[in-house]
């Protein structure tokens, strides 16, 4: 007896509990309802029931209610662009039974029930309440609120302990009481009818939506969530070219939770700094929805949310917010077009996805170029989705300023308001600020030089135990001498430039005042962190590290030897200049052109300029060398010729030397001394600029061998004075080739 009364309250928990909804905000949200002939409807960009007429008329659809409970609430929102009339009018009709025609309720059926009437001759410009029992004329109840404008807001009836019919304008907070009675016998509706009667100019001025019927709604109070509660997980920001998807920008959300559906009433999309406010609507669990611009939402079959004049998502890069209604941080993606990892995403036509949304944090690394061969897969599970959490996280780069600040880039965001340290054989913990892609440990004490061990670092909620380790020597902000020692001016298309710089000096070197320059815009600083250069290496500067990588794969340059900037200067294509300045003074220049590419070469798109002696400021430059794919960026120059006093020995006597005929100095000689006799050498001389001007044949020589070059080219002309280079190059019996350099001066 007790199983068959706890079973019997469950059912009357259910029955009380029923409810129904449509919000309209897919456009085949019509399909659900299939007992209605729904030409002369359609979905609109708004996500609202519209009239869409041709002709004059009379249009109804009905609504099947669920079993609603002795109390209960009907509510729906209705706009009307017109003030009302004998022929143009809306009603809403509440079915106690059988099925309301054109005249309200159908007396041949039994039809009865509540109609409400907007609109007509006659009726003071007032929503009228009426109660039909089938009779050829229906006893009005009462009436009130002006309309006389039209109708645009919320109608609510509801039966608790009286019937009440109350109406909310559009540009109001509250309800205005239409109608209440405790004389209405109680009455259940079944169906909800919505009826509109129109001439022409009117068949398409008709709006429903928000349709609810259950138990009598509380009112909305903004909601605390969580942050990722709600995850951006994919963005189109360039949809042109498309490859399958949809040509037009969009943004997707997903609901990660396998229980919650979340309200995203008051919820606010920010782009940088615009403002997108969002429907009310609901999110389901692990539900997907496409934000868009409300013009674009019937280009989509999967769950939409239009927003009108969606602002739009620039194509290099972009800052987008979620907020909820109490102005919580939800989500937040500073995307950059860099983030594309797949060759020729640059070109449009492929999102950019997120690769796990189930993590409780994310950055640049959990994103990814769609693989999905229609460029995205807006509404569905990524084409890139990895659920596993990462077993292994790792500092992707580091820099320390001058004062010794310490500045950390995590392959997944560090969460920590301290961090234990260990150095000198001591630990103790150092105040930490993390943000969503870098931290900064601002050391307590003095640093010079050493190692830093980070113990219990936790990463996206992660604990990783095992222990990171860095050696840091605090970096100078002044030196002697930087110099530029590598330059892709011509990119391929849609990659990015680099200028390839060189620390000589036994000490680490900040960025923090470097900036470069083409000569003709404002210079542009380096970097907007605090990296700094390592003793005696070199760093290439770009826009984007993937691009670089991708274009020269055979340089596989360690990360520390590749920085990113925010913004490069524009490089010329044809000829230019490179400035390196430290804060104002000027450390190099460089005048580039494609006339000291290699004179074979007739295409020098994606090719790199190299210095050829990195320590020389008039040094020559040349192509960068096939076999490393026209470029080293992060790496020795492959064109860096051997120091002048590497073997084999040989020299060139005078360093200057004036061709005039004067019987001084008329031509400059070269000898070489070779330890294995028996090689093949090859020389030839080198403009300023890298460029061949004379060439000699091979000599097969024994331990020893002699030359001579008057100053004339292959032409036979006379040089113009200026910096030239003689190269070697000899072949020994393996075949091994071993070039150097030597320079010298020919004045007038």
């Amino acid at each position: 007896m007790q199983k068959l009364i706890f079973i019997l309250s469950l059912l009357c928990c259910a029955k009380s509990q029923a409810q129904w909804s449509e919000t309209f905000d897919t456009a085949n949200a019509l399909n659900g309802y299939p007992n209605n002939d729904w030409i002369g409807w359609m979905v609109n960009g708004q996500g609202q029931l519209q009239t869409h007429a041709t002709t004059p008329g009379f249009q109804q659809a009905i609504f099947e209610l669920p079993s609603l409970d002795s109390i209960w609430e009907v509510s729906l929102f209705v706009r009307q662009n017109f003030a009302g009339s004998a022929n143009n009018f809306g009603r809403i009709l509440l079915s106690q039974s059988g099925i309301p025609d054109s005249g309200g309720f159908n007396q041949s059926t039994g039809a009865t029930g509540l109609l409400i009437q907007l609109g007509n001759t006659g009726s003071n410009d007032q929503l009228d309440i009426f109660w039909d029992d089938g009779s050829s004329s229906p006893t009005w109840l009462g009436g009130g609120f002006n309309i006389a404008n039209g109708v645009y807001g919320q109608l609510r009836i509801r039966w608790d302990s009286l019937f009440q019919v109350g109406f909310q304008d559009n540009d109001s907070s509250e309800y205005f009481s239409v109608f209440s009675s405790q004389s209405i016998s109680h009455f259940i509706p079944q169906r909800l009818v919505l009826q509109a009667q129109f001439t022409i100019s009117n068949a398409s001025n008709f709006y429903w939506d928000n349709l609810y019927a259950g138990v009598p709604f509380v009112p909305w109070t903004p909601t605390s969530y969580d942050y990722r509660s709600i995850v951006i997980n994919e963005i189109m920001a360039d949809p042109s070219p498309s490859k399958g998807c949809p040509e037009v920008e969009y943004i997707e959300i997903f609901n990660p939770s396998e229980t919650d559906s979340i309200h995203l009433k008051n919820w606010i999309l920010v782009n940088t700094t615009t403002e997108n406010p969002l429907p009310d609507t609901w999110i389901l669990p692990q539900q997907y929805r496409i934000i868009c611009d409300v013009s674009d939402i019937f280009q989509w079959s999967q769950p939409v949310i239009g927003i009108p004049s969606f602002s739009a998502l620039t194509n290099t890069g972009d800052s987008l917010t979620l907020l909820d209604a109490m102005s919580n941080v939800i989500d937040i993606v500073h995307y950059h077009d860099h983030w594309q990892s797949q060759s020729g995403a640059l070109d449009g036509g492929i999102a950019l996805e997120q690769v796990n949304p189930f993590l409780s944090c994310s950055n640049r690394n959990n994103w990814a170029s769609s693989s999905s061969n229609s460029g995205g897969t807006p509404g569905t599970i990524n084409a890139n989705y990895n659920p596993i959490p990462p077993n292994e996280v790792q500092i992707l780069d580091w820099g320390i300023d001058p004062s010794g600040a310490i500045y950390l880039w995590p392959s997944l965001p560090i969460q920590m308001d301290s961090i234990t340290i260990t150095t000198d054989s001591f630990s103790e913990h150092w105040p930490i600020r993390c943000y969503s892609d870098s931290a900064v440990i601002v050391p307590p004490i003095n640093l010079t030089t050493g190692t830093i061990i980070m113990e219990d670092v936790a990463f996206c909620n992660h604990l990783f135990e095992e222990n990171i380790e860095l050696n840091y020597t605090i970096p100078h902000a002044s030196a002697d001498s930087l110099w530029i020692q590598e330059i892709l001016f011509h990119p391929q298309t849609g990659e990015n430039s680099f200028v390839e710089l060189f620390n000589p000096h036994d000490y680490a070197f900040s960025l923090d005042q470097l900036r470069l320059s083409n000569g003709s815009d404002l210079p542009k600083n380096i970097q907007y962190h605090h990296h700094f250069m390592p003793a005696n290496s070199c760093l290439a500067i770009t826009e984007s590290i993937p691009s670089i990588q991708r274009t020269f794969p055979k340089s596989i340059a360690p990360i520390q030897h590749l920085h990113e900037c925010e913004n490069m200067p524009y490089w010329t294509q044809s000829a230019g200049k490179v400035i390196l300045l430290l804060a104002q003074d000027t450390l190099d220049i460089v005048a580039y052109s494609e006339e000291q590419h290699h004179p074979i070469l007739t295409d020098y798109v994606g090719k790199s300029l190299e210095k050829v002696i990195p320590e020389t400021v008039q040094s020559p430059w040349m192509t960068a060398s096939e076999m490393m794919g026209y470029g080293t960026p992060g790496m020795i120059n492959s064109q860096h010729w051997w120091n002048q006093s590497t073997t084999p020995k040989w020299g060139i006597y005078p360093p200057c030397f004036s061709p005039n005929g004067d019987g001084k100095d008329d031509f400059i000689q070269v000898q070489i001394e070779n330890e294995s006799p028996g090689n093949i050498v090859h020389w030839y001389i080198v403009d300023s600029r890298g460029i061949p001007i004379y060439n000699s044949p091979s000599h097969w020589i024994a331990q020893e061998g002699k030359w001579i070059w008057d100053g004339r080219n292959n032409d036979g002309w006379l040089c113009s004075p200026g910096l030239y280079g003689w190269v070697l190059v000899t072949q020994d019996v393996k075949s091994n080739l071993l070039p150097s350099m030597k320079t010298f001066v020919l004045s007038p």
